[in-house]
Formats: structure tokens, sequence, C-alpha cells
């Protein structure tokens, strides 16, 4: 492991005075996964504990935080959680969609959200939406932007908006007087009164070059320039943001602070959730999580797969590894065919029949 040397900036010292929201969510549930094995039974996996769900092949199925929703042979829609299946519907959702907190579903034209262990009703005549983790947000039939957040569905806009993003807990938006705006944590802000050239969001977190070319980042209600000219290249994640600035130099937003972790410019960069994997022409792999950097490989791997604080790649004989929670482990021997995170949860082919799951140091 190599600690980064950083060039660090004070930007603003209430940044430091203000918590994490993903930290409380990583250890807020987790430990749930599913497969098809090859006789094409369905099973779950729930914190080291294996439950065939259903006698006939199923259509399809996703994994959330906390809960595993599938559609069944006969087109119901159902879930499990905590032990025992249900039938959400008796017919399968025209779309679906979970997040670590939610999980939001269109039927008839309808648009239920399913939130700590309700079913509601949000919306009708809803034709598209974007979600996050802990919001939703859509343009209702009359072109009025609506959001719902916190159990609420509240109107944000009256007239058109155009280029709606959402991250996991914030939504960004272009309004009809061409602003971007932010809705974040029940309130709404206006960031610039021009239409910036590119932004992206993330956690807490947006991105975005102004019209006079200079890069800003909103965190946690404070907007701050974080360079003067546009990074070559960006990306948003959870309360961080990794760029290359004009000068080729590696820079990351994170804790307030904004740091060189590499003074050359990587050959490929991937943010997603807490995690920055990237490759440098030297054809070292690196991955910089909570402050730290981390030496991975004199190699680059074929593939890796990021999902919330996990990192995981295989090595060149086909043994998976990954960085997990900041801790370098080996979660899987040689893998035979394909591996998966979700959450705390890794995935691996190791054998045709059963897949073979890591989950909280322990092998099953």
């Amino acid at each position: 492991m190599r600690l980064s040397h950083p060039i660090r900036i004070l930007l603003l010292l209430v940044l430091l005075l203000s918590g994490s929201n993903f930290t409380q969510a990583q250890d807020d549930g987790g430990g749930y996964a599913a497969y098809i094995d090859p006789q094409n039974f369905f099973h779950v996996f729930e914190e080291g504990k294996f439950k065939r769900l259903e006698t006939l092949p199923i259509r399809e199925f996703k994994v959330a935080r906390n809960f595993v929703v599938y559609v069944n042979n006969i087109g119901q829609f159902k879930m499990y959680r905590d032990g025992f299946s249900r039938v959400v519907r008796e017919n399968a959702p025209t779309r679906y969609d979970i997040t670590d907190n939610l999980m939001v579903y269109l039927l008839g034209g309808q648009m239920f959200v399913y939130e700590a262990g309700r079913n509601r009703l949000v919306a009708s005549f809803v034709g598209d939406y974007v979600y996050g983790d802990s919001m939703v947000a859509f343009i209702d039939v009359n072109s009025n932007l609506s959001v719902y957040y916190k159990k609420r569905l509240r109107r944000l806009e009256v007239f058109d908006v155009t280029d709606l993003k959402l991250g996991k807990n914030i939504l960004a938006y272009q309004n009809n007087f061409e602003e971007l705006h932010v809705y974040y944590r029940g309130e709404s802000q206006q960031l610039t009164r021009l239409v910036p050239m590119e932004y992206k969001v993330g956690r807490n977190t947006v991105a975005f070059i102004d019209n006079y070319n200079r890069f800003k980042i909103f965190h946690k209600g404070n907007l701050l320039q974080a360079d003067p000219f546009p990074p070559q290249r960006y990306q948003v994640g959870d309360d961080i943001v990794a760029y290359v600035n004009q000068n080729g130099q590696f820079m990351v937003f994170y804790d307030g602070l904004i740091q060189e972790i590499e003074s050359q410019p990587p050959d490929n960069f991937e943010l997603n959730d807490g995690i920055v994997a990237y490759s440098l022409p030297s054809q070292q792999f690196r991955a910089f999580y909570d402050g730290q950097v981390f030496d991975l490989e004199s190699y680059v791997p074929e593939s890796y797969k990021i999902d919330n604080h996990v990192l995981v790649y295989p090595d060149f004989m086909n043994k998976l590894k990954s960085l997990y929670n900041g801790e370098l482990l080996a979660p899987a021997e040689r893998i035979a065919t394909d591996y998966e995170v979700n959450l705390d949860v890794v995935t691996s082919w190791v054998q045709m029949n059963r897949p073979q799951f890591y989950f909280k140091g322990k092998v099953y």
C-alpha cells in the first residue's frame, strides 16, 4: 500500500465538519445475492444462508441492499426479504428499478415506490423517471417537475425543465430560465444563472464546467471553484470528484480537499461510488479509496467491478482479488467463468453447479 502525497488546498473548513452519508449506508443492511443454477432453479443468498425459492424457472431478478425482487414463471412480481417471499403485484411492472433504499416501478401508468417496507402510489400517468438511492424525479402530464423524497412528493418547477441528472441523493436540472438548479436535502438551490457547458452528479456532489470554463464543485450545500480551467476529463462519485487537469495531473476532491494523486494522467480511470480505479502508462493498476492510494498490480487486469466500497478483479492466474472496505483480500480461488459484486457480497463462479460467496470475512 502506498500512501498518497497530496498537494492539499484548503477549500472550506465547514466541509470537514460535515458527516459522510455513505458510511451509514454501508453499515445498514446488505448480505444479499441471488443466482440461477444449471437446472434453472432460483436461489437466494442471505447473510450466509441459502434458500431455493421457485420450482419453476423465473423470468428475471434484481438484488437490492435489503431484498431481492423477481418476476416468476407466471408473471407475478415478488420480493424476498428476511427469509420470506411474497407477492408484490400479481402482474409484472412495465419497468422497475432498485437502489440501496428504494424500489420504484411503473404499473398501468402509475408509479409506485417501495420504501421502508411499504408500497406507496406516488403519481399517475408517469411515462419516465430518473432515480437515486433516496430520490425519484419525473415530469408529469402537465410538464411539471416533481420529486419524491423522504416519503413526500413535492413539485419543484411548473415550467419545462431539461437535462435531468439524478445522483444518489441530489438532483440537478436546467430550468425554463436556463439556470442550473440542484435539489438537495429537501431544498432547491440555484448554482449558475447561465446553462453550464456540462455537469455530472454523484452523492452529495455536483461538478460542472461553467460558461467561463471554470471547474466548479457543489458539495454538501457549498459551491467551490476547484480549478480556473476546465479539466480534460472528470467523474463524480460518493463525496468525491476525480479529474485530470490541464497540466495532466490526476487530481481528487475528497473530504473537502483537493489533492494530487498522480503527477501524470492515467490511461483510464473509473470512479464508482467511493472508489477510483485507474491504470497508468507504466501498466500500474491502482485505486484511490478513503484518502489513500493503493498499489494493486504491476499490470492492468482484463476486467474489474466496483460496487459500494468493494473493488474486485481477477489476477493473471484468474484468482479473484479485492480491495474490500480498504483491505486487500482474496475472496475466491481460481474462478471458472464469472464474478459479481453486490454491495458487500462478492459472488464468484468457481464451479458450475453453484457460485461461491464471500461475505464479511467468510467464504460460503
